[in-house]
């Protein structure tokens, strides 16, 4: 009734995301916002990974739509500006297409797995390869990626990393600041290193500091 009376006045959009880390609880309660939106002005716009399966996708009203994986002509218009055209870098994209299976996310973080490792030298649009393409050792899964590139980082950063992912997805400062027990200033400065290496997204700045 609530979102009938809610649709009269003006439509909406909602949107839900990660549908795949839902719990059940919300799963029931999902199921009942879908049945009552059928019928009033508002789209639902959701995003799940392709294990995720739900009785009310197979609504009349529902509609999907799959994202595909880049083939590798689209890798190769990814990376060119990233890359570069150096010799050595030829063959990178498609290399990385084969082992990321077309997934972006994946494949962005094996160049920076490259990069932070060493196999990558230089700058943004000059890039080379400072091993051979043949016996370069590309990571088999999101996983080892970031495993590895977490392994890399100083004990301080890593530790501040840990405690945020105790802590959940989202995090504000504050609470952070009184789980990890460290001085504002070493803990500004991790925080600071994480975002530019693009471990923490910074989500809000005001009334408090707050970071996904």
């Amino acid at each position: 009734r609530l979102m009938l009376e809610r649709s009269k006045r003006a439509p909406a959009v909602l949107l839900f995301e990660d549908l795949h880390w839902i719990d059940s609880a919300t799963g029931v309660f999902l199921e009942n916002l879908v049945d009552a939106t059928g019928a009033s002005r508002t789209l639902m716009l959701v995003n799940f990974r392709p294990e995720f399966r739900a009785e009310w996708t197979g609504r009349s009203y529902y509609q999907q739509i799959t994202l595909a994986p880049l083939d590798a002509s689209a890798f190769r218009e990814m990376f060119a500006e990233v890359l570069g055209d150096d010799p050595t870098v030829r063959g990178l994209p498609e290399r990385i297409h084969d082992r990321s299976a077309g997934n972006p996310f994946f494949a962005e973080e094996i160049v920076q797995e490259l990069i932070e490792s060493g196999a990558l030298e230089g700058a943004r649009g000059q890039y080379r390869l400072t091993a051979s393409l043949d016996t370069l050792a590309v990571p088999a899964t999101v996983q080892a990626v970031l495993a590895a590139r977490i392994d890399r980082l100083p004990e301080q950063h890593k530790r501040v990393l840990q405690t945020a992912a105790v802590i959940g997805r989202d995090f504000s400062r504050a609470l952070l600041a009184r789980v990890a027990e460290l001085p504002d200033a070493d803990l500004d400065a991790s925080l600071r290193g994480l975002v530019q290496a693009e471990f923490l997204i910074e989500t809000a700045l005001y009334p408090e500091a707050e970071y996904t």
